[in-house]
């Protein structure tokens, strides 16, 4: 999870402004759409979506992108194994 967080981090550094983090994303072909202070999270947050498969295995990546005043302060990322 370190490696995609450093992934994401390189398309879409801390400081950038959220708006330009989702296009960015989404032309390397993750899914983001933008939250607004969830219960969890009081703050305006970007949920994206990515998936990588090889002959055997999907992997589904969730990263949430944190913001403060529009601009990314964190990234926050989760692996999963859809089953079939």
């Amino acid at each position: 999870t370190e490696e995609m967080r450093a992934a994401v981090l390189a398309i879409a550094p801390l400081g950038s402004s959220l708006d330009s983090a989702t296009s960015r994303l989404e032309r390397e072909g993750i899914s983001c759409a933008m939250v607004h202070g969830a219960a969890r999270s009081p703050s305006d947050y970007l949920w994206c979506d990515a998936a990588s498969a090889n002959s055997t295995v999907t992997q589904r990546w969730q990263i949430a992108i944190m913001g403060s005043g529009g601009k990314i302060s964190d990234v926050k990322v989760a692996l999963g194994t859809p089953s079939p």
